[in-house]
């Protein structure tokens, strides 16, 4: 049977995969079929080259999908010879890297060697590939639900529109891979090892499992994974697009210099994760829970963060731009040189936050909680409080440029000259 399949390559080397097979071995009956072992001679490999653009993985090439001459007695038989002898399998050396279409539901490929062996459209659901070495294999459309994965070397394996549901990857390697259109919904890869890996074009990554895992330079885009848990992961220099992450955990995880575009992460949990320097544009992050997190130098344009909790969150030197923040919490956040541009916000809880040289560009602040914030050295430009509580506040050095601070509690604060608080009393009592 022959037949087009399209599969994405991934970074800047090739992989490679046989483009025919041909059979030495003469079988004269169908039980010296299945006794036997066939010799295998492979064709000159073809070579696809791959892109590094943001899009990686859809730069395709055409190769011609051939059905593998054996079958599952063989396979398992041979398995079963090996295990039996102690010794290790070698599929691609022993039986050939061509594995399309077989059914090898359930069998145990455990320790295998399996380098650039074509498992495309296999049945793999519950297969055991633990601590097998399948660098650069190609497992696009295969069906390999609840199938173990675990410490397995996956390097480079293409993961094309393959049923991943439920298996597990714990502390497998995969740099590299490449899933695009894949379902790995509640899939566990604790502790694995994702760097430089692509996550492409609808792959389904819902209620998957990456704590403690490595996603480091790691592209993301068009994902769904709602409910995914990336806790104590490594997600730096990552880069995000078009996704969606409501309700997932990024718990004490590790983004800095990530990249967020136009992504929807409301409710997610951010709890004390690391987030300097990140950018995020376009995004949803409103009713996070990210008491604690560090979003210092980080970059957060067009964005929702309304009714987020950021309380105890240290955003020093941040520039936030044009985004939504009504009623978040800020409370006790250091907040110190950073930057706020062109943004109104309404009944924002920012008690006790260090806010010294903070700069307000074009920023409407009202009904805003702010009882012993430390704002001396800020400079408010073309911007106006109004209507908060500013008691029990440090003022000292606030420089107003076409500003005003009006309808407000400025009760207990020091450090205004006389002729400000003159000023800011006759405001503050009309």
């Amino acid at each position: 049977m022959k037949s087009n399949y399209i599969f994405a390559m991934l970074f800047g080397g090739t992989i490679a995969l046989s483009s025919a097979i041909t059979i030495a071995a003469d079988r004269s009956t169908q039980d010296a079929q299945a006794d036997s072992v066939p010799q295998v001679a492979l064709a000159p490999q073809s070579e696809v080259n791959s892109t590094d653009t943001f899009n990686a993985g859809q730069n395709t090439a055409t190769v011609e999908l051939i059905q593998s001459p054996l079958t599952r007695a063989q396979v398992a038989k041979y398995l079963m010879k090996k295990r039996m002898a102690g010794e290790q399998a070698e599929i691609a050396r022993d039986l050939g890297n061509n594995l399309v279409g077989l059914d090898l539901a359930n069998l145990d490929f455990s320790g295998a060697q399996m380098l650039r062996v074509d498992l495309r459209n296999a049945t793999l659901t519950g297969a055991d590939f633990s601590e097998a070495f399948m660098e650069e294999s190609n497992l696009s459309g295969a069906k390999a639900s609840h199938a173990l994965f675990h410490k397995a070397k996956i390097a480079g394996v293409q993961f094309v529109e393959t049923d991943l549901e439920g298996a597990i990857f714990d502390e497998a390697y995969g740099e590299g891979a490449l899933f695009s259109k894949a379902n790995c919904k509640g899939i566990s890869a604790i502790e694995a090892n994702f760097s430089q890996a692509q996550f492409l074009r609808n792959t389904i990554l819902s209620e998957a499992k990456f704590s403690g895992a490595a996603v480091t330079d790691t592209i993301i885009s068009d994902v769904v994974a709602i409910k995914a848990d990336f806790s104590q992961a490594d997600l730096s220099n990552t880069k995000i697009a078009n996704s969606n992450f409501q309700t997932a955990s990024f718990y004490s995880s590790l983004l800095v210099a990530a990249t967020i575009d136009n992504s929807n992460m409301s409710g997610a949990i951010l709890f004390a994760a690391n987030l300097q320097r990140v950018i995020i544009n376009n995004s949803n992050l409103a009713n996070v829970y990210a008491e604690a997190v560090d979003i210092s130098d980080a970059r957060i344009k067009t964005s929702d963060l309304s009714q987020s909790n950021l309380n105890y969150a240290v955003m020093r030197n941040a520039t936030l731009e044009a985004d939504k923040l009504d009623n978040i919490e800020l409370a006790r956040a250091d907040m110190k040189n950073s930057t706020l541009n062109k943004m109104q916000i309404n009944g924002a809880k920012i008690d006790g936050a260090i806010m010294r040289g903070i700069k307000f560009n074009d920023v409407l602040l009202e009904n805003a909680s702010m009882d012993k914030i430390q704002l001396s050295y800020s400079i408010l430009t073309k911007s106006a409080i109004i209507k908060s509580n500013m008691r029990n506040s440090q003022l000292n050095n606030v420089q107003l440029q076409n500003s005003l601070i009006a309808n407000s509690d400025l009760s207990n604060s020091v450090g205004l000259t006389d002729a400000q608080r003159k000023a800011l009393t006759a405001l503050n009592t009309k």
